[in-house]
């Protein structure tokens, strides 16, 4: 495909659009409100219009967590689609997966700022989830290729094998082994 395959384009500025959402919803603060109605999200820092503009632009919560849970699924289908031989593309792999990281962060903020509704709390810890499942064995892939100690930035991954319930120690300990297994397996 050349460059100038509007197909590519399109492709290529969704994957733009959706990790520029990523990282938006990554830079969330404690009580900023997401807005998600238009293609590229934004934040809102709280005044007390704050409610009565959502409301009138029809934002809520419920709505925002279905657009992150959309950004998420798209991010891994294009994740998915790459090819890990192709240089480029090896590199989106590795964007993405950090963006994911992203959105894992700003979901734990969104955690603590609606700990007061438990619907809320439910989805959001749902919509985790959507990201945690199937990512972990890519991390672990991720890590076979590092040396000792480009692994050691591997807790900010950490996420990714089970949020806020699962030790960063013991995904270390996973990926320490992984590798290990990996090197023994050249050796022999």
């Amino acid at each position: 495909m050349s460059s100038a395959d509007p197909e590519l384009l399109n492709d290529s500025t969704r994957l733009f659009r959706l990790l520029q959402n990523a990282q938006v919803i990554g830079s969330i603060k404690s009580q900023d409100k997401l807005r998600t109605q238009n293609q590229e999200f934004t934040l809102d820092k709280y005044t007390l219009l704050t409610p009565v503009s959502r409301a009138l632009s029809n934002e809520n919560r419920y709505k925002n967590f279905d657009a992150v849970a959309d950004v998420i699924r798209q991010l891994k289908t294009h994740y998915n689609s790459l090819n890990d031989v192709i240089g480029e593309q090896k590199e989106q792999k590795s964007l993405i997966l950090d963006h994911l990281g992203y959105i894992l962060k700003g979901l734990e903020v969104l955690t603590q700022t609606y700990s007061d509704d438990p619907r809320a709390v439910a989805k959001i810890e749902t919509t985790k989830k959507l990201v945690q499942t199937g990512m972990l064995e890519h991390v672990i892939v991720k890590n076979q290729t590092m040396s000792v100690s480009e692994s050691e930035s591997l807790p900010n991954i950490g996420a990714l094998a089970g949020g806020a319930s699962s030790s960063t120690a013991a995904l270390d300990t996973r990926l320490s082994s992984t590798s290990t297994e990996a090197n023994e397996g050249v050796e022999s």
